[in-house]
């Protein structure tokens, strides 16, 4: 019974996980002249993010009318980078809270879901890997007695 759930639970996970690094995903809807990856680079660079936040925010309603749980995932996770941009380090994981109350909620779509879970584990392991800049310096005194 074990093995049964984990082959019918690593199928979708491995094509959600090819599919969204390789970047065969849809990038689009379509009739939009809104790409995500081009969104996504631009939150990346840090290019007119008021203007990018504005198209992301188009961008995930209609990715959630017209069912693309996919596109509407990458969505909130370029949100959530973009958060990241705009505010300080220290609010890493308040920034991410969305993805706790997706997932908690009985109102997400079950397809969406195992996407949320994915982007939450992604962000866990990102913040594992960041660099700590602790400066000694500031908390340290050169007159002990």
């Amino acid at each position: 019974m074990g093995l049964k759930f984990v082959n019918s639970l690593t199928l979708p996970v491995l094509i959600v996980l090819i599919f969204s690094r390789s970047g065969f995903c849809q990038p689009s809807l379509a009739g939009s002249p809104i790409r995500i990856d081009q969104l996504e680079t631009q939150i990346k660079k840090s290019i007119s993010l008021t203007e990018t936040k504005r198209q992301l925010d188009q961008l995930k309603r209609e990715s959630q009318i017209n069912g693309n749980y996919v596109l509407l995932a990458r969505s909130i996770r370029a949100g959530i980078t973009l958060r990241d941009r705009l505010t300080e380090d220290s609010l890493y994981f308040q920034n991410s809270a969305i993805l706790d109350t997706l997932i908690a909620s009985e109102r997400t779509d079950q397809r969406l879901k195992p996407l949320l879970l994915l982007l939450r584990a992604q962000r866990i392991s990102e913040f594992n890997k960041r660099r700590l800049t602790f400066n000694y310096a500031t908390y340290s005194t050169k007159k002990l007695a």
